[in-house]
């Protein structure tokens, strides 16, 4: 697969901004600086004009500058295109550098740093194979660039079934903490009671049928895990308890969403009348047993999903 050069318009004065280059759609790409921009607050010249423009009220435009580019002559490809335009926000002259971000604490993310020399080592930490950088090891395995083995790198991830560090950081024989093998341990969210200890986060997935990276990411962020649940590394830490969803009865039925309770509890007066009186509905004394009917009483599909309740 080919890639493309592509280029930010500023809508307010109609000037070329930034000149990048992309193997993905266009749209994408855009997609990608957006949410670098607005959503992860990445520090840098294109991201701090992106900010600009959206202050402002009106986004940026990516365009399509050229296609069909052969990845060995994308540098040059960009360099060319970068030398059309003045007054860029790119903060190189182009290839190695012009994707050069820095976060708040002013580490580098460029194509730079993904040419640096690069150790893959097996699941028991022994030596594999030297590599000039992720780039050229991830095209080796996969055929094309997606930084897989860069987002892996140093941080006891795997990708493609391999451990990977920096040359400079390497230590023969060094085994990372595996994430996933760590023990973990389930509360029940409302009674706060450990339920369970569990070897690994996979241990648990296949127990509750829940991904292991939204087991990582409740962890992580302290959120509720399947309605019923939050899961912690350390048993003995001081615990934050995520916020809980209140639980309504109505006719001896549990229900732990209000929209729910009034779809289905044949309310003569409309939704806003009964919020207000909604605390009429509450149940304040939540057991173990409260919480088993509401379980086996849910068959809309809550039990089943992931929520963000903070």
């Amino acid at each position: 697969m080919n890639g493309k050069i592509y280029c930010l318009r500023d809508m307010r004065n109609n000037e070329i901004r930034y000149v990048g280059f992309t193997r993905t759609t266009i749209k994408t790409r855009f997609s990608q600086h957006k949410h670098e921009a607005l959503k992860r607050n990445t520090l840098s010249n294109v991201y701090n004009w992106f900010r600009s423009c959206k202050k402002d009220g009106i986004l940026p435009t990516i365009e399509l500058l050229e296609e069909n580019i052969q990845l060995d002559k994308w540098e040059e490809k960009e360099n060319y295109w970068i030398n059309k335009f003045d007054n860029l926000t790119n903060q190189k002259s182009g290839g190695n550098g012009v994707h050069h971000n820095t976060n708040g604490s002013g580490r580098i993310s460029s194509i730079d740093s993904k040419k640096k020399a690069i150790i893959q080592v097996d699941l028991e930490g022994n030596f594999i194979k030297e590599w000039s950088s992720s780039v050229e090891a991830e095209t080796y395995f996969n055929g094309k660039h997606t930084g897989n083995i860069f987002s892996s790198i140093d941080n006891g991830s795997k990708a493609f079934g391999f451990y990977w560090f920096k040359k400079s950081k390497y230590i023969k024989g060094f085994i990372p903490e595996r994430k996933l093998e760590k023990k973990v341990y389930l509360y029940c969210l409302y009674t706060n009671n450990l339920i369970k200890e569990y070897s690994s986060i996979s241990e648990l997935s296949k127990e509750i049928g829940c991904n292991n990276s939204n087991i990582i990411q409740a962890i992580k962020q302290n959120i509720v895990l399947k309605d019923f649940y939050y899961v912690k590394y350390n048993k003995d830490e001081n615990n934050i308890f995520p916020k809980k969803r209140p639980i309504f009865l109505n006719n001896g039925v549990y229900y732990n969403n209000f929209n729910k309770l009034y779809k289905e509890g044949n309310f003569k007066l409309g939704l806003g009348s009964i919020k207000k009186i909604k605390n009429n509905f509450l149940v304040e004394n939540i057991t173990d047993e409260i919480i088993n009917k509401l379980r086996s009483n849910n068959e809309h599909g809550v039990w089943q999903t992931f929520h963000f309740w903070k």
